[in-house]
């Protein structure tokens, strides 16, 4: 069941009006696109949907009763000068910047192009894959009833700590050990030289993000870090230039240890269970 308001009641009843899909894709870094398939651009709520930006095609849906995991196979059009998160959406494709986007598609009702829309939502869900086509770009979207489908209990004794790196558990600020840096010496796509004079192994099993060149926009885990050299876990898509920018996070190795908690002050918030023996050992 959903519900409609009294201007949408009103529109539907009347003798005419135009229907187009909206569409919210929101980043996993917060960044937010607002599309639409229509003739024109179209305002609702207060938010202004693009009609000139890449188009989406392969919105089918069903209306069912019950609980379902629905997925679609959106294809988006592009033009060359279409960014997204200041690459071309190939690009992002491709370094998986849209993997666990959130898509909503709502349906959008107007007396007639140009008025302000009321819209319904009949799809939620996330980006599963992407891949980069002739043209553009496609999307496997998920809906969130597949979040459901997750192992219960979650939480299992480990020795590593189970919180992700500056998340709400671990608690650890990321800006407060994030490091500007830039590229001083190349060895190929995958092991350079940075700026950087912090010590060895403080960014191993971190992430970097390049700001500037080539691969502006792609991040990229960190392998290894030793005597300012990072060593990437895959390389990038471009050949890189002296001088390019980028922002790099320190690493936890998820033990109490200097690599791990120790290095962040942060034992208070260590989540493993290193103490409990394994079950070949117990008694």
């Amino acid at each position: 069941m959903r519900t409609v308001t009294p201007r949408m009641q009103s529109i539907l009843s009347g003798n005419q009006f135009v229907m187009a899909n909206l569409y919210t894709l929101t980043l996993s870094n917060g960044m937010s696109y607002y599309l639409s398939d229509g003739q024109l651009d179209i305002a609702f709520g207060s938010q202004v949907y693009s009609s000139s930006g890449p188009q989406i095609t392969g919105t089918k849906y069903d209306l069912v009763r019950g609980m379902q995991v629905s997925t679609l196979d959106l294809s988006v059009y592009v033009n060359p000068t279409d960014m997204l998160g200041g690459v071309p959406w190939s690009v992002a494709a491709r370094a998986g910047t849209l993997k666990n986007a959130s898509v909503d598609i709502q349906r959008a009702f107007m007396p007639a192009w140009g008025q302000p829309a009321e819209a319904v939502l009949i799809f939620s869900g996330y980006v599963n894959e992407s891949t980069d086509v002739e043209g553009g770009v496609k999307l496997s979207v998920v809906s969130n009833a597949q979040l459901l489908n997750t192992q219960i209990p979650r939480a299992l004794f480990q020795p590593g700590c189970r919180h992700i790196l500056f998340d709400s558990g671990c608690g650890v600020s990321r800006s407060a050990y994030t490091v500007s840096g830039n590229v001083q010496a190349i060895q190929n796509r995958a092991i350079f030289t940075g700026s950087m004079a912090n010590p060895d192994g403080y960014f191993t099993q971190g992430d970097i993000l390049f700001q500037t060149g080539l691969n502006a926009g792609l991040r990229r885990s960190v392998r290894a870090y030793s005597g300012g050299i990072v060593t990437l876990s895959y390389p990038l898509l471009f050949d890189l230039e002296v001088g390019d920018a980028f922002v790099i996070a320190a690493g936890c190795d998820k033990t109490q240890g200097a690599t791990g908690c120790a290095k962040f002050a942060n034992l208070v918030n260590f989540n493993g269970t290193p103490y409990i023996p394994p079950p070949e050992s117990a008694t």
